[in-house]
């Protein structure tokens, strides 16, 4: 029906993770306030429900540290989407369903795009601090997705993944491991 998708149906009929239920996603791992995490996450505004692959802002944030945090995901948060809204402006294809486009042809011009971006803004004299975001998607896209283990392509293996993004306390570990880094970081700036 028009008018009824929001953020959160969107979410759920999108294939947004369906490649890491079934394995296909390139290799992440990172340590974040001395524990380690193997599963990648997004940026997200509290719309979202709170998935270990979502990290989103602290709506009342209590205190020095969650404060700073949430400044700063809300930041990085906002130049992502300047950063696709800027690409959406400039190039009219993006703004179009690419449900049809092969996956490669769809890498290829992403990379494409974010190299003609960055173009522009260096010849437009801008500041080039935002682009930053352009650079890292590019390294992004270059990741190898691996294989399916024969082993593990199974209904249990793909309900444990499921389970594992899911799961709540994941996700407040995740978000106050990154509250207690970034306020670490900041100090070590000081």
């Amino acid at each position: 029906m028009p008018g009824s998708n929001n953020d959160i149906n969107v979410m759920d009929r999108s294939p947004l993770f369906s490649n890491y239920y079934n394995g296909k996603t390139p290799p992440v791992q990172f340590e974040v306030n001395g524990r380690t995490y193997n599963t990648g996450y997004y940026l997200a505004d509290g719309i979202y429900p709170p998935l270990a692959t979502l990290v989103q802002t602290i709506s009342s944030p209590v205190g020095l540290k969650r404060k700073y945090f949430a400044d700063k995901q809300e930041s990085a948060r906002k130049d992502v989407e300047r950063a696709f809204g800027a690409l959406m402006g400039r190039f009219a294809i993006l703004t179009n369903p690419a449900r049809l486009w092969n996956k490669n042809d769809l890498k290829s011009i992403m990379r494409a795009y974010i190299i003609l971006h960055n173009m522009i803004i260096e010849d437009e004299s801008y500041n080039n601090s935002t682009c930053d975001i352009f650079e890292e998607a590019d390294h992004f896209l270059q990741a190898e997705m691996l294989p399916m283990d024969s082993e593990a392509d199974n209904f249990t293996t793909f309900l444990n993944r499921y389970k594992k993004v899911h799961n709540k306390h994941l996700h407040y570990q995740l978000q106050n491991d990154l509250v207690e880094h970034l306020w670490n970081v900041k100090g070590n700036e000081d």
